[in-house]
């Protein structure tokens, strides 16, 4: 694989942003700058995390429902709950927490 060159102009002060961070992180500006394009660019985006979200909760409620969860079960839902709190907390902070309020209004406390 051989890489490519890229060239592009900023904003002085996204400029002066992405510097700080490289200097903070004690890496070079054009390395901390590749490494964020590569996060964004293997980034799963919202429509495909919800499209996946909602093929898991179809098959869910196609198969049987025993009354407890198994160990994958437990584990791939856990992993939805970090996934959705991890988007909404890129776009808005305060969603995780009203949808926290309103889930404690409708579910009871105790669940044996």
């Amino acid at each position: 694989m051989t890489d490519k060159f890229l060239k592009t102009r900023v904003p002085e002060a996204l400029y002066s942003t992405l510097l700080a961070e490289a200097g903070t992180a004690g890496k070079r500006l054009n390395t901390h700058v590749r490494e964020l394009l590569q996060q964004h660019a293997q980034a799963v985006s919202t429509a495909e995390a919800l499209a996946r979200i909602e093929a898991s909760i179809s098959a869910r409620q196609a198969a049987p429902q025993p009354g407890a969860l198994d160990h994958d079960s437990a584990r791939q839902l856990a992993e939805v709950r970090l996934l959705l709190r991890e988007l909404c907390m890129q776009s808005n902070a305060q969603i995780v927490s009203r949808v926290a309020h309103q889930l404690a209004a409708q579910v009871p406390q105790n669940r044996s």
